[in-house]
């Protein structure tokens, strides 16, 4: 009765379930991104505390309402350190985060493209505005007013705007080299019907 059996055919999706799949992944996908938007912007944070802890002040004094450095050759490599940490401590944790966002957030590349760019300028921005919120103030405007003689320490400054870039570009290197040599991690999906065995139809009575 072999030849009385037929194969059956896997019906093709309908185009109501296609969309239904296409709306489903594209709210993952912004749900990633969201994810990618907020780790940034947490992470931004955290470096503006760890780069006001890893610069050090130059000390000067109040001379006529005017602050001066005690030392002036200790004075200049501290200005530019404050920008140097900035970028070393943006670039190494944006790198990290962007990798991470790479690897997990695979299934629309597009979509965590641009929250890593997004979210790297947030964080770039965080990190700034908290750093120096937590570093000394002006000297220049506290002295107008203090006595002379008061110590105080120089600010934390940041030389270029430019350096903002510090962050998103380190996620940017790492999210392209991640999806340049790293396979897709994203689940296959198999649809009801597709990829199963046939089920062989009844034999005639």
């Amino acid at each position: 009765m072999s030849d009385q059996l037929t194969t059956g055919t896997a019906e093709p999706a309908q185009p109501a379930e296609r969309r239904s799949e296409r709306g489903r992944d594209l709210r993952v996908a912004l749900m990633q991104a969201g994810a990618i938007v907020v780790a940034f912007a947490v992470v931004g944070v955290v470096c503006g505390f760890i780069w006001e802890a890893a610069w050090s002040p130059a000390q000067g004094e109040v001379v006529k309402h005017v602050w001066y450095p005690i030392s002036w050759d200790r004075a200049q490599p501290t200005y530019f350190a404050g920008t140097g940490w900035y970028v070393v401590i943006g670039m190494v944790a944006g790198a990290i985060v962007g990798a991470l966002a790479a690897w997990l957030c695979d299934r629309a590349e597009l979509v965590t493209l641009a929250a890593v760019v997004v979210g790297g300028l947030l964080a770039a921005y965080l990190m700034r505005v908290v750093g120096l919120h937590r570093g000394p103030g002006d000297p220049q405007r506290i002295a107008k007013t203090a006595a002379d003689g008061t110590k105080l320490p120089s600010q934390l400054t940041l030389t270029n705007w430019w350096m903002l870039m510090a962050v998103p570009g380190g996620a940017l290197a790492t999210l392209s080299v991640v999806f340049l040599t790293v396979s897709k991690r994203a689940p296959r999906r198999h649809p009801q019907g597709v990829g199963e065995p046939a089920a062989a139809a009844p034999p005639a009575a």
